[in-house]
């Protein structure tokens, strides 16, 4: 995925999904170890080893963030009842579950929520006339899920399709994302990695930014993304400038985010560059 630098999730993204968590090094290997038992005879201040640095994973695609739970709540006549989702075959189906006193706590309907219906259909299966009819709803349940699968692949498969666009091809990317992992720190890590996750102009806008990074650092190289063009004096194609609308919208994202540090960050910088053409 551009990487949240997943499918990151993913597989998701071919999933190819990108998730940025993929620039963060893996945790936990071991430091060097001194291999001498014995303490020579005159002994000298010992530097503590270093430890090593695990290299930078590659790319993958972003996954589903995992649910903890299915927003639900009691009303006043104790009945369980589901927060709308805008997706009409999934109310329903929760709506039905609510009336049979499960709630969105309950590990069935955890694992339901990741894509696991064989809990709840077993759960559902024990509750005899009180639950005629569940297989219409689990279905309806399922179906929901799917075209929310759908969506997420599709959007992350975008995001990997621009970030790549924006590096010159995934295996630049690749590169790029591996320098990353070593070259930034825990705090720099976590801000690029939470732009990945939001998708969309975010993301493209952290690609940007590592790309700048990357080719501006001493003893890096950004290879032509189509080196045949390139020596035929064919310039390469900018990113495509934004609408006022679009503009306003990006730029509304932006401060929702950033709140009033928007005015110096490079995101904001990049939006104004496409723009007004700068």
């Amino acid at each position: 995925m551009p990487g949240e630098v997943n499918e990151q999730n993913p597989s998701q993204e071919g999933n190819t999904a990108i998730s940025l968590g993929s620039i963060v090094p893996a945790q936990g290997a071991p430091a060097p170890v001194n291999g001498s038992a014995t303490p020579p005879v005159v002994q000298e201040p010992v530097t503590p080893p270093v430890a090593e640095t695990p290299p930078a994973e590659a790319p993958k695609p972003n996954e589903q963030p995992k649910v903890e739970a299915v927003p639900s709540e009691k009303d006043e006549a104790g009945l369980v009842v589901y927060d709308e989702t805008g997706d009409a075959g999934l109310d329903l189906a929760l709506a039905f579950i609510g009336r049979l006193g499960i709630e969105g706590t309950d590990p069935a309907m955890v694992a339901a929520a990741n894509g696991d219906f064989t809990f709840i259909e077993a759960k559902l299966s024990t509750l005899g006339d009180e639950a005629k009819g569940w297989e219409k709803h689990v279905q309806l349940a399922k179906d929901a899920h799917g075209r929310q699968l759908t969506k997420f692949n599709d959007e992350q498969a975008a995001t990997n399709k621009a970030v790549h666009a924006i590096a010159g091809g995934e295996a630049q990317w690749k590169t790029i994302v591996e320098w990353a992992g070593k070259e930034a720190d825990p705090a720099e890590k976590a801000a690029i990695n939470a732009m990945f996750d939001a998708g969309g102009f975010q993301a493209r806008a952290a690609a940007q930014m590592l790309v700048t990074a990357y080719s501006t650092a001493k003893g890096t190289t950004i290879a032509p993304a189509n080196p045949a063009a390139q020596a035929s004096g064919v310039a390469a194609q900018p990113q495509a400038r934004l609408t006022q609308a679009d503009y306003h919208k990006e730029v509304s994202a932006l401060h929702q985010r950033l709140g009033n540090s928007m005015d110096g960050s490079p995101e904001y910088a990049a939006l104004k560059a496409r723009f007004f053409g700068r």
